[in-house]
């Protein structure tokens, strides 16, 4: 189960290796420096967009995978840090190496939930705060890795607000992967037996 759903999510990197936020420079204070007005929005709303769909592939795999198995240590942290490695190698020839940390910091707080609080169909709650602690971790390192190396170029506003809608779409990936209680109760005997009657005439 976690070779083919690492398999998967190294497919879907692949093709979408050109919206990881490590390629572009949309966040880095050199990029705003260089543009203003409309070039400046644009970069923005590329980054944020970049961030929002690679929020899918880090946190999808995971939670499915967790849905359907109980993951041994070390599989959720390898479904992270499969793609940048991938795109690291294949793309940027190892010249951004310190932006993966962001992954490996993601991947390590997701060990530490699945650890911690056993995320599955039995604790609910727990799979979705897998699904937001993904990309919750992983961007705020990414930001502060940015800030670091070479300045942001974003607003704090923007930075935050990044982060906020980022961690929010995994949580809802949580929820939409774990419905609440009761969504899917299986038909019982006593269904069968007295049946709804149809209203409609």
């Amino acid at each position: 189960m976690l070779a083919s759903t690492a398999l998967v999510t190294l497919a879907a990197a692949f093709f979408l290796l050109w919206a990881w936020p490590q390629t572009g420079t949309w966040t880095t204070a050199e990029y705003a420096a260089r543009n203003s007005g409309f070039a400046e929005g644009v970069g923005q709303a590329l980054g944020l967009s970049n961030y929002l769909l690679w929020t899918l592939v880090m946190s999808g795999p995971v939670l499915l995978l967790v849905k359907r198995w109980d993951p041994p240590p070390g599989a959720v942290l390898t479904i992270v840090l499969l793609p940048p490695l991938l795109l690291l190698a294949a793309l940027l020839e190892f010249s951004s190496w310190e932006r993966v940390l962001s992954f490996v910091a993601a991947g390590l707080a997701g060990e530490w939930v699945v650890a911690r609080f056993r995320p599955g169909p039995s604790n609910r709650w727990a799979a979705r705060l897998l699904g937001a602690c993904l990309p919750f971790v992983a961007y705020t390192a990414d930001m502060s890795i940015v800030a670091w190396v070479s300045g942001l170029g974003w607003p704090a506003e923007f930075v935050a607000g990044s982060v906020v809608f980022s961690t929010l779409l995994g949580l809802g990936l949580g929820f939409l992967a774990f419905s609440p209680v009761g969504a899917h109760e299986p038909v019982t005997a006593a269904d069968v037996d007295h049946p709804v009657p149809d209203r409609r005439g």
